[in-house]
């Protein structure tokens, strides 16, 4: 068995408070530290979100001028003004 000279003296109530403290301040330090890296982790998918917006938005707008560059009934109106039909492209 151990003798009284090896024994741990049981800890104080001052010594159980300030462990207790420690013990709380690392438990919101690691909080904060999660909700900072969650924070980064939904701003870089959100840029992505955006960007891939913005680009579908570029195509979608290229898409409709390249079909809005020919204005609607331009056959019909050739046709009634007598010119001669445009050649194929």
């Amino acid at each position: 068995m151990a003798s009284d000279a090896t024994r741990r003296p049981a800890p104080g109530l001052g010594q159980v408070i300030g462990r207790l403290l420690g013990e709380g301040r690392q438990l919101v330090a690691d909080y904060a530290e999660l909700t900072v890296l969650d924070a980064r982790r939904a701003a870089i998918r959100l840029a992505w979100i955006l960007g891939a917006v913005l680009v579908a938005a570029a195509v979608l707008a290229w898409f409709t001028l390249k079909l809005a560059k020919e204005l609607p009934f331009t056959a019909l109106l050739r046709q009634m003004r007598g010119r001669d039909p445009e050649p194929p492209q």
